[in-house]
């Protein structure tokens, strides 16, 4: 993948994978041996942490506000941040919540009009590619977008439409 000054992205497909996979969405700590998993759908999903020889610990179970959320991810805007800056949820047929994490990661505010995400589609994965730059894999291609570090400024995206008659179904946007 290319990025250039004026934004726009140059991707070309390099190798087609199968996964069947029950994980929808992970995140792992190298330094830390342990995995945080997304499981289970509508008022059964949990965001849980498995730990070597440790028993699964729920950390948090989902309200009502969130059924029908098959899968979440936590964005970093840039890779040096210790924190994470967005959560984003995804339906079966659509992402329609982008939610920004604050400073201290105890509150949650409506992001959905900044992030530069496609809404109408389900995302199946995203992942920060370099700083300020998000990765969207939606059901129909890829989304990426250019976030400002200025607050109201709407981002600058770029598309690329997935070759007729394919079909993704699990994806992986690594750093």
């Amino acid at each position: 993948m290319t990025v250039d000054t004026d934004f726009k992205v140059n991707l070309k497909l390099r190798l087609l994978l199968e996964n069947f996979s029950p994980v929808s969405s992970f995140d792992y700590d190298p330094n830390e041996q342990e995995l945080f998993l997304c499981s289970g759908i509508g008022k059964s999903g949990a965001l849980r942490r498995l730990q070597l020889s440790v028993p699964i610990h729920t950390l948090s179970r989902t309200g009502s506000i969130f059924v029908g959320c098959n899968r979440i991810w936590s964005l970093k805007t840039k890779i040096s941040n210790r924190h994470h800056s967005f959560l984003v949820i995804s339906y079966i047929d659509s992402t329609t919540s982008v939610l920004a994490v604050d400073q201290s990661g105890n509150h949650l505010t409506d992001n959905t009009a900044e992030h530069g995400l496609l809404l109408q589609q389900a995302t199946i994965a995203v992942g920060l590619l370099i700083e300020n730059v998000p990765a969207q894999v939606h059901s129909e291609g890829i989304r990426i977008a250019n976030l400002s570090d200025k607050p109201g400024v709407v981002p600058k995206t770029a598309d690329w439409v997935f070759p007729a008659g394919t079909k993704v179904n699990t994806a992986v946007v690594v750093e």
